[in-house]
């Protein structure tokens, strides 16, 4: 709603830090998931909500597109912003009305407080850098490239489904912590590559963002599966990252220009590596028998 009503740009930025805070569907979905006792299906699972966002993150972008025809050209937020408020109220009743308990619940076991710390910390570094990367996106191929809203449409259609693809093939099966490790070296030299004056290596950049964006959220979903930590408590920080991560990112990019903004992401990204190095879980990529 109030994406809806704003007439300045700081209440679009309220608006984008209130999304964030309340991303609660999701989360309610991998909380659930990760207390299933099997870790094959853990990882089913957390790969079949990424599908659904990346379905999603197709989709998206290209309605948006399409309701901002329906709009004045001053006002062409507007209907996008009822639409994505219509999703919200959708998605509430959806988990309200259908949502289960499941039987198949684990049983708490006793959590390393060091790890439990690392890895918090490695997440909101992480969501911290990647969204604001991801919301500063946009301001680099409208102010720098100068792309349409509707070529921007299609480049985040693409990212989706490469996200979908990878989530559906690679993730389900290799979410671990390798895989993250993996995805964070791969995300710091995206973010590098987004960072230069070269569009063929700023497209591409935009590509390896999406593949090893996929890797992410599954991974560090079942990494706290393993080590026993309630997933509700890492989307909390999360969420806190998202509320941050965006405002600061902006910030960066409109006060010292795209290359500091998104060299900074990069060095994020490479800098949590070594956080995430110190969590050597003993059954990490261990198969259910």
């Amino acid at each position: 709603m109030i994406w809806y009503k704003y007439e300045k740009f700081i209440l679009f930025l309220l608006a984008r830090t209130v999304g964030g805070l309340f991303e609660g569907n999701v989360s309610i979905a991998v909380t659930v998931i990760g207390q299933f006792e099997s870790e094959s299906l853990r990882k089913k699972g957390m790969a079949l909500v990424g599908v659904a966002y990346s379905l999603a993150f197709v989709l998206g972008p290209l309605l948006g597109v399409y309701l901002t025809s329906f709009s004045g050209s001053e006002n062409f937020y507007e209907f996008p912003a009822v639409f994505t408020m219509g999703c919200a109220v959708a998605s509430f009743l959806v988990i309200y009305f259908f949502y289960h308990p499941s039987e198949e619940i684990k049983a708490e076991k006793q959590v390393d407080k060091q790890k439990t710390s690392i890895l918090f910390m490695s997440y909101f570094v992480y969501l911290l850098a990647f969204s604001g990367i991801e919301f500063s996106v946009g301001f680099l191929l409208l102010e720098k490239w100068s792309k349409t809203r509707e070529m921007t449409g299609k480049i985040y259609a693409t990212m989706g489904v490469i996200m979908a693809i990878m989530q559906g093939g690679v993730v389900r099966k290799r979410a671990s912590c390798k895989l993250l490790l993996v995805g964070l070296i791969g995300l710091g030299v995206a973010f590098y590559l987004l960072s230069l004056d070269s569009w063929k290596l700023v497209y591409l950049g935009i590509i390896l963002k999406a593949v090893f964006a996929s890797c992410m959220v599954p991974s560090f979903n079942v990494v706290a599966a393993n080590l026993g930590i309630n997933i509700g408590r890492v989307r909390a920080v999360g969420a806190m990252a998202r509320a941050i991560g965006p405002v600061l990112f902006c910030g960066l990019y409109w006060s010292f220009g795209a290359k500091i903004c998104f060299s900074i992401g990069a060095v994020a990204m490479v800098s949590t590596v070594g956080l995430i190095n110190k969590l050597k879980l003993e059954n990490d990529g261990k198969k259910d028998n």
